[in-house]
């Protein structure tokens, strides 16, 4: 695997700021994509509470 560039660019105030070009390192690595669930499932699956207050409307 190659290393990614890095770049000195000049900020408008004067200063510099370093930047990587990470475009090769995304390309590497290995994504995982997981399934999202349905959100009317699960507002179903959780529990109804045993005590309910006034701070809860």
């Amino acid at each position: 695997m190659e290393a990614s560039p890095a770049s000195v660019v000049p900020k408008k105030d004067g200063s510099v700021r370093l930047v990587c070009d990470f475009r090769k390192l995304n390309e590497w690595m290995q994504r995982n994509f997981y399934p999202t669930h349905d959100a009317k499932e699960m507002v179903h699956s959780v529990d109804m509470p045993k005590y309910k207050s006034v701070f809860d409307h």
